[in-house]
């Protein structure tokens, strides 16, 4: 009977209760994190591709722009400037700039390779 009745509480507690507040709260944070989707196939698009092409470490570079160099200050800033929603918006410009980032990086790997 306990154990019912913990279940009932955890699951009317626990995030999978997907009413009112965390479902408005999720689809907000989904609608602001997909509009990086699209501009990050390019840095990973580009990424894989030194990686086959045998150039590691400019596809290291990549990544550590994606992952560290740039997320890490845009979401702090973002979220200085515009509170909890700016680590959202963090995604896309992250992505944005690790695009830009790629593209060079790429641009200038196969320049050199030819």
């Amino acid at each position: 009977m306990n154990l019912k009745r913990t279940a009932a509480c955890f699951a009317q507690q626990s995030f999978f209760f997907w009413g009112g507040t965390i479902w408005n709260a999720l689809r907000f944070a989904l609608r602001i994190i997909s509009a990086g989707f699209l501009v990050s196939t390019l840095s990973v698009t580009a990424s894989g591709s030194l990686e086959a092409l045998g150039k590691g470490t400019q596809s290291l570079i990549i990544s550590l722009c994606r992952y560290i160099i740039i997320m890490i200050p845009a979401a702090w800033i973002l979220c200085r400037l515009f509170g909890p929603v700016g680590v959202w918006h963090a995604f896309w410009v992250t992505e944005l700039l690790s695009a830009l980032a790629a593209a060079l990086v790429y641009k200038r790997t196969v320049k050199l390779n030819v």
